[in-house]
């Protein structure tokens, strides 16, 4: 509790832009994307050892926004994020159960959302990392199919996702502030694996309004759908969005009803489970479809996603 209330000087300074953040937000043009550079191997492979660093408890752990030269490296025990261990990759927060949130539905509970702000000063971005699911409470949020009005035109999210990103987005968007001036020219990587997946495309299509000056990438593992097609839509023509599936892991295809949708294009990793990914094992999918062509269901390829992506 005492690191969430180091943050609130910076909460003060931006409230402003968050309340203009909650309106609907609007189409953004974005710059072409180049495909070869932004979905080569290496940094599909970097971001989603990201996302197993969001599953570290002693990265969550660093709850209080640090003055440069200060931050702690991100590490992953396991030893499952080298690519990670290797960059210079600073801690700016992390975060875990939040509580007393100020969340609409329920202020009084807590919110297992866990995740970390960090730069990254040899690859040069700022990253937003969500740990997945993580225990039974946060499976029976995967399962719910209930839907709450969201941030564009006809757009519907998930109800427990949205829920996990207005725990979080207050703590998220104060570090990127407080940071920007510091790095200008970082991009802003959101990404998370399953669960940490859909709240990171939830992040990223309010981020990418809010510092509409700054590229906004968002690079998801095994998400389950986050909304309706109208927020599918509107996240697949704001660009930068590189969907990741692997073979016939059936989380993507949650939570399974008419009324969801994926973002496009996706990158179906084809090979099997525990074996390393190459280049040629991606398959680009302009329109998706390939995770959701199988009716069998492997939970083994849902945790390999260029490694043992949800171990620390």
């Amino acid at each position: 509790m005492l690191g969430l209330l180091a943050v609130s000087l910076s909460i003060v300074l931006f409230a402003s832009e968050w309340v203009l953040a909650a309106l609907i937000l609007k189409d953004r043009a974005v710059s072409p994307i180049n495909l070869p550079d932004l979905a080569d191997i290496s940094k599909l492979t970097l971001f989603a050892q990201y996302s197993t660093a969001a599953y570290c408890k002693d990265v969550l752990n660093t709850q209080e926004t640090l003055p440069l030269g200060y931050q702690t490296k991100v590490r992953c025990k396991s030893g499952n994020c080298p690519l990670v261990e290797a960059a210079e990759a600073l801690i700016i927060v992390g975060f875990d159960r939040l509580e007393d949130a100020g969340v609409a539905w329920d202020s009084s509970k807590s919110v297992d959302v866990g995740g970390f702000v960090a730069v990254d000063k040899t690859n040069h971005n700022m990253i937003v990392s969500f740990r997945g699911t993580s225990n039974t409470e946060d499976l029976m949020d995967d399962a719910k199919i209930i839907q709450k009005p969201w941030k564009c035109d006809g757009c519907w999210a998930h109800q427990g996702f949205a829920q996990f990103w207005e725990a979080a987005s207050v703590i998220v968007k104060s570090a990127i502030s407080a940071y920007q001036d510091d790095f200008p020219n970082y991009p802003i990587v959101v990404t998370g694996h399953s669960l940490g997946g859909a709240i990171a495309t939830l992040a990223a299509m309010e981020l990418r309004d809010m510092f509409s000056s700054t590229s906004v990438y968002l690079y998801n593992y095994g998400a389950p759908e986050a909304g309706n097609q109208a927020l599918a839509d509107f996240v697949t023509k704001q660009g930068g969005n590189f969907r990741v599936t692997h073979f016939d892991d059936p989380v993507p295809r949650l939570p399974g009803t008419s009324l969801y949708a994926h973002t496009t294009p996706e990158y179906w990793i084809s090979s099997k489970n525990f074996v390393p990914v190459t280049a040629a094992d991606i398959k680009y999918m302009p329109n998706g479809g390939g995770d959701a062509g199988f009716y069998t269901t492997d939970f083994d390829a849902h945790h390999w996603y260029f490694g043992h992506v949800d171990v620390c």
